[in-house]
């Protein structure tokens, strides 16, 4: 969704069947998804730039490796991104890019899944560049 140099973006997936564990004695019996949300604002100062905010979220990952395995795979994880892109010329966009990302781990007590305390938080920062040949 566009208004003016504002935009709105937004992403959903789902499984379409449920899951189950891979080695562990709990079936999550759910279907994991994600979805992802980013607001963009777009101006020209010298040249076209665009400042973007977002989240994204995962939900139902528990478990899809075993936990007995792998007890953190497949945890949850929320993640706050913000960022710009410039566009250097016609060819050629830079791109500099904050994440935090904050995963969570489950535990499965009589057979019913709940969050436990954040188990890992970390940020990111990413540049990067696109060439158009």
């Amino acid at each position: 969704i566009t208004k003016g140099q504002l935009s709105f973006a937004t992403e959903y997936d789902q499984l379409l069947k449920n899951a189950q564990d891979a080695g562990s004695s709990y079936i999550s019996n759910k279907k994991p998804g994600s979805y992802h949300m980013q607001v963009d604002y777009n101006f020209n100062w010298d040249k076209p730039i665009t400042v973007f905010t977002g989240f994204s979220n995962t939900f139902n990952m528990q478990n899809l490796l075993g936990a007995d395995i792998a007890p953190a795979s497949g945890a949850n994880k929320n993640q706050y991104t913000a960022g710009a892109n410039v566009a250097i010329n016609n060819q050629l966009t830079l791109g500099l890019e904050y994440a935090d990302v904050r995963q969570y781990i489950w535990s499965v007590n009589n057979n019913a899944p709940k969050p436990t305390s954040n188990i890992s938080r970390y940020n990111i920062i990413t540049f990067d560049g696109t060439l158009i040949f």
